[in-house]
């Protein structure tokens, strides 16, 4: 997370654009596109090796059930009613981390381009990302709800959702992408509207 933070927050951030390219209304826009693109295409290449490794790691070192067992299978999902199979919850799951690397890269991407100053983009895009889990491990409980570090474990936001009561057990997932969506698409749209004043 702190890789993708760190990377993607500084796109668009000190003017780092070619004044030939952005003289122009179509030119900036353009690039702005291309960042946008470039942006949700390498958090995804980056994301899916980190699946990879994980999975290579889980599989050598903990001894799982047969892969098709039920979800509550394993003591921790007792209380799950979720029906899903073990490896229903590992592409899930995967498929969460991936949509949440690229979700969070974007809204990073997006507070740069609104801020243009790197520092303080970094610092807004490390609060977004890292202050959930902060507030949380010093006692604030509901703060885990916000955090994308839960999207990023493999069963904790199945835990999450368990304990929200809000759309069944996938409350959390739900909740934290809606809100993650509405949030990236409206930053994007001002950071777009910011474009075209430049």
């Amino acid at each position: 997370m702190a890789y993708l933070v760190y990377t993607f927050s500084g796109v668009f951030a000190d003017g780092s654009d070619s004044s030939l390219v952005r003289s122009t209304k179509n030119g900036r826009i353009a690039l702005f596109r291309q960042k946008l693109l470039f942006t949700a295409a390498a958090s995804f290449l980056i994301a899916l090796p980190f699946c990879g490794i994980d999975a290579v790691f889980i599989l050598r070192n903990l001894d799982l059930p047969d892969a098709a067992a039920p979800l509550i299978s394993l003591e921790i999902f007792k209380g799950s009613s979720v029906s899903l199979s073990l490896r229903g919850l590992w592409i899930l799951s995967d498929v969460f981390r991936i949509t949440a690397a690229v979700l969070l890269s974007l809204l990073c991407a997006a507070i740069g381009a609104l801020i243009k100053h790197k520092f303080y983009a970094l610092a807004a895009a490390f609060s977004l990302a890292f202050l959930p889990e902060l507030l949380f491990l010093f006692g604030i409980r509901p703060a885990a709800y916000f955090s994308f570090a839960n999207v990023f474990h493999r069963a904790d936001w199945l835990l999450m959702g368990s304990s929200l009561r809000v759309f069944g057990d996938w409350g959390y997932v739900v909740l934290l992408f809606s809100v993650s969506f509405l949030t990236a698409f409206v930053l994007i749209a001002f950071a777009k509207k910011e474009c075209d004043k430049c």
